[in-house]
């Protein structure tokens, strides 16, 4: 993936009261970077995030005031990682959107690339998931991220001190066995395909992670926090929930 866009520029905090206001700005950007990415290429593709905080805005655009924006038999969906779970699974991230985003059916099962991390070795699991990038995508980036960022200041499944933050090849990478709870062998995207997107969004909560980012804003890679090393080739945003 080398495809270009415009130069990156500086990133872009917004804070706000609530979770429910944050996921509103969100889905807004979601919007917005679907009809852009429509009018300039006939598709949108989306790397979703795992865990939690995006819920509210999954389900946001399963909504008709959002799902009506989105051309979402045109719109491919990514995972940007996933514990090695069925994706039934209580911990499994596909299983999250599936019960709020995919919930009405609006997106074609073709369009869903989930992480298929249940069946083989976590090594091969993440040659197959980067091949499907590749089959979908060619050199062409994301057109829209979405990250979380934990405690630590790991995004996706890449977390201090992984020996995966220094991937610069692989576009997907195993992390058979991560510094994390639940203690799950994962597949992740490396930071090398996260940051090939022309925008990116990272979604926060709480004030320990608002912390985080306040350090990772004034002190940037210097700190030890994989989020820090964020730099995608068009726009990154924080919006966070105080």
């Amino acid at each position: 993936m080398d495809g270009t866009v415009a130069g990156a520029v500086m990133p872009t905090i917004r804070y706000f009261n609530s979770m429910a206001d944050l996921s509103l700005a969100a889905a807004e950007l979601v919007a917005e970077a679907a009809e852009t990415a429509m009018a300039a290429r006939g598709r949108f593709s989306i790397v979703l995030s795992g865990g939690t905080t995006p819920l509210p805005l999954y389900r946001l655009l399963a909504t008709p005031a959002y799902s009506d924006r989105v051309a979402w038999n045109k719109t491919l969906l990514f995972w940007g990682d996933e514990r090695c779970v069925p994706p039934d699974h209580p911990e499994s991230n596909f299983l999250l959107a599936s019960q709020t985003l995919l919930a009405e059916g609006l997106v074609p099962h073709e369009n869903i690339l989930r992480i298929p991390a249940e069946p083989p070795p976590p090594e091969e699991a993440a040659l197959r998931y980067q091949e499907t990038i590749r089959t979908h995508l060619g050199q062409e980036p994301f057109d829209l991220v979405l990250l979380g960022m934990g405690n630590d200041g790991h995004v996706a499944s890449l977390f201090p001190g992984s020996p995966q933050l220094t991937e610069h090849h692989r576009l997907v990478a195993a992390v058979p066995t991560p510094t994390a709870i639940p203690p799950l062998p994962r597949i992740t995207m490396t930071l090398t395909a996260l940051n090939h997107s022309r925008h990116m969004v990272v979604l926060i909560s709480g004030k320990e992670k608002g912390e985080l980012l306040a350090a990772i804003s004034s002190q940037g890679k210097s700190t030890p926090y994989p989020a820090a090393q964020l730099a995608p080739l068009g726009q990154l945003t924080w919006l966070a929930a105080r």
